[in-house]
C-alpha cells in the first residue's frame, strides 16, 4: 500500500486512515467480490467476506507500513484463509467417543455409524483450498506460480488442486440459507417506515440494536439510531417537508424474497428515474429487529441484486464523501460506472 495511508501526524486519526485504504483498495475491490462469489455461491456472503477481509487488512498495515508490492495477491491470501478458517468451523462437531470408536461400524447402531462416517466423509473431501485455486484460476487467470504463492504451497500441488477442485465445486456453492428475519418482521418494519411513524420503528429494535454501513461504521442503540443513527438517517429522507422540496429525493422501500430470505429494496429518483441504491437485511431476536446490515456502500452487491431482479440500479461508490449527494444525482439509473 502506498505511504499516504501513514501519515507521521497520528491527530490524522484512524478515520482518515481508514478513508484513505477504503480508496486505494476500491480499484480491487469488484475482483474479490468475484473471488469471493466463488468460494461462498452468495453474493451477501461473498460481500461479507469481502468486508472481513478488507477489516483484517486494514488491521495489520502498522506491520507492512506500505511494503506490499502486491495488494491483490495479498487480500486474496486474507480471503482465502478467512474462508478455510470458516469452512473448518462449519464442519460438524465429533459424535460420541474417540475417532477409532466413533468411525468403527461395529460400535453402536451399525447403520447409523456408516451414516456418520459417510456424511464426515462427504465433508471432509470438500478442500477450500481446491476451491480457492479453481476460483483464483478463473476469476484472475492467476499463473500456477503465483496460485502457490497466495496459497503457500507448490506449483504442483496447486496443478492438483485446480484437477480436483474443478469436479468438486459445484457441490459445495448455491445453497440456500434460512431467513434472517421473518417476514412478517420485516413487513412491519417497512409499514412503519412507510407511515413515518418514527415511534413505531423504535418498538421494533431491540434496545442494543446494531446498525452497519460498511465502511461508514456501526451504530448500537434504539435510541441512537433514531437521533442520530442508521434509522434516523434514512427516515429523515421522508420527513414531509423535505419531501416536498426533494431535497434531498425520497427513499421507496419494497420488500423481496432472496433464497428465503425477506430484504429491503430502497430506490430513490433523483430526476433521471428511479434506481435500487440500497439494499437491507434484518437480523431477528425476540420478534425485535436485532442488526440491520446496510449494503449501500457495496455497489457490486447492489448491482448483482439488482440485474438478478431486472431493476435499473445506482452505484455510488464504496464510502461517503462530501459530494456524495451531488455525485449520485449526476449519474443515470443503470450506469455502471
Amino acid at each position: 500500500m502506498p505511504e499516504s495511508l501513514y501519515p507521521e501526524d497520528p491527530e490524522e486519526g484512524l478515520s482518515n486512515a481508514w478513508g484513505a485504504f477504503i480508496e486505494e483498495t476500491a480499484p480491487l475491490r469488484p475482483g474479490l467480490f468475484r473471488f469471493a462469489c466463488g468460494l461462498t455461491g452468495n453474493a451477501f456472503d461473498a460481500e461479507d467476506l469481502v468486508q472481513d477481509g478488507l477489516l483484517r487488512a486494514f488491521g495489520a498495515l502498522a506491520m507492512h507500513r506500505g511494503n506490499l508490492r502486491n495488494p491483490r495477491a495479498y487480500l486474496l491470501r486474507i480471503l482465502t484463509n478467512l474462508w478455510i478458517d470458516e469452512c473448518r468451523r462449519a464442519r460438524p462437531e465429533p459424535v460420541g467417543g474417540a475417532e477409532e470408536e466413533r468411525m468403527d461400524p461395529r460400535a453402536g447402531n451399525p447403520e447409523e455409524e456408516a451414516r456418520l462416517r459417510d456424511a464426515a466423509e462427504s465433508v471432509l473431501a470438500l478442500s477450500p483450498r481446491e476451491a480457492a485455486a479453481v476460483v483464483m484460476k478463473d476469476a484472475f487467470d492467476l499463473s500456477h506460480a503465483e496460485i502457490a504463492g497466495i496459497l503457500s504451497s507448490s506449483e504442483g500441488a496447486v496443478k492438483v488442486a485446480l484437477h480436483r477442485g474443478r469436479k468438486r465445486l459445484a457441490r459445495t456453492q448455491g445453497e440456500a440459507r434460512p431467513a434472517r428475519a421473518s417476514r412478517e418482521l420485516v413487513d412491519r418494519f417497512v409499514t412503519a417506515f412507510r407511515a413515518r411513524d418514527m415511534d413505531a420503528l423504535k418498538l421494533l429494535l431491540l434496545e442494543d440494536a446494531e446498525a452497519q454501513a460498511f465502511p461508514a461504521g456501526m451504530g448500537v442503540g434504539r435510541e441512537h439510531h433514531a437521533r442520530e443513527g442508521w434509522l434516523h438517517g434514512c427516515f429523515y429522507h421522508h420527513l414531509p417537508d423535505r419531501e416536498a422540496n426533494r431535497d434531498p429525493y425520497p427513499m421507496r422501500l419494497e420488500v423481496r424474497e432472496w433464497d428465503g430470505e425477506p430484504i429491503v429494496l430502497a430506490f430513490r429518483d433523483h430526476g433521471r428515474g428511479e434506481a435500487l441504491e440500497e439494499v437491507w437485511r434484518f437480523e431477528e431476536e425476540g420478534a425485535h429487529v436485532a442488526r440491520v446490515r446496510d449494503y449501500c456502500f457495496c455497489p457490486e452487491v447492489v448491482q448483482h441484486v439488482a440485474e438478478t431482479y431486472g431493476l435499473p440500479f445506482r452505484r455510488l461508490g464504496y464510502r461517503f464523501t462530501e459530494d456524495w449527494v451531488t455525485a449520485a444525482a449526476e449519474l443515470a439509473p443503470s450506469d455502471p460506472a
